[in-house]
């Protein structure tokens, strides 16, 4: 168990890092969060290299939960400039509540495993931010994902997601599903430098209250998938929704000023109550 102002700091390079085999617990507090940080980040606990500023601060790794008999309860803790925040797979089971992941190559893994979080902020990552794999299960409340290059949440491989109150924006692909299934309400996904949702192998997206726009290319492209869409605005896009071969129903929903088109079928079969 870490306490709350508890600072860890990592050498560089891809071993150092914090394995869980059992159960691992951070007690974080708003005021006195846990740090999980490089040894070149002088922000927190100050130079303890006595190297001087670096312009460059060298990755480490954060933390990997593995096995099934591992569990993990993360609060209040902060990751920052790791090549990966955070590891779930084979099996184990991770909560976050109110954990920042920052300045990092990639965000969280989950490969054949859980994971459960509320307030969760990833910021300033060169990957992506969320991947899941194998059948991973993830329940998403109140995520943050901000500045992620590589994209926001991806899912392949008969994973599974359940979101409420997504905000993603400045990042290629804020959510991606491949052979898998997602449920998503009051989402926001914008400013995007690709597509706002990508469709495609037979997956399954359910998405209500929720906003895409402003994306550089399709609000949502479907390919071989379903979308199941209620209460949605799909606006300022390149084109509002493309489909390849997909189940689409939309009900209830704003599909307007997108640079192209607003709906592009093929083949045309697209039952919509205000298309």
């Amino acid at each position: 168990t870490l306490v709350q102002g508890t600072v860890v700091k990592f050498d560089r390079g891809e071993e150092p890092r914090l394995i869980v085999n059992v159960a691992f617990i951070t007690e974080g507090t708003t005021d006195a969060p846990v740090i999980l940080t490089s040894l070149g980040d002088d922000a927190h606990q100050g130079d303890t290299l006595d190297d001087g500023k670096l312009e460059k601060i060298p990755l480490t790794n954060g933390i990997s939960v593995i096995g099934a008999s591992s569990t993990a309860q993360i609060s209040n803790t902060e990751i920052y400039y790791a090549n990966f925040g955070l590891i779930v797979s084979n099996g184990a089971s991770t909560t976050l509540a109110s954990t920042t992941i920052a300045n990092s190559r990639s965000g969280i893994i989950a490969s054949r495993s859980s994971l459960v979080s509320e307030n969760l902020i990833l910021n300033d990552i060169d990957g992506l931010g969320i991947s899941g794999n194998d059948g991973a299960l993830l329940n998403l409340a109140s995520t943050t994902i901000h500045n992620a290059i590589g994209g926001g949440i991806s899912l392949a491989s008969g994973s599974q997601l359940i979101a409420d109150g997504l905000v993603i924006n400045n990042v290629g692909v804020p959510l991606s599903l491949s052979r898998s299934f997602a449920t998503v309400t009051d989402a926001i996904f914008d400013d995007t430098t690709g597509r706002g949702i990508r469709l495609s192998k037979l997956s399954t997206l359910v998405i209500a209250s929720s906003t895409i726009s402003d994306t550089a290319l399709e609000g949502i492209d479907i390919r071989d998938s379903t979308l199941r869409a209620d209460d949605i605005t799909l606006v300022n896009n390149k084109t509002g929704i493309s489909s390849l071969n997909g189940d689409v129903t939309i009900h209830n929903s704003v599909i307007e000023g997108n640079d192209i088109v607003g709906i592009e079928n093929d083949p045309a079969a697209l039952p919509a109550d205000n298309p």
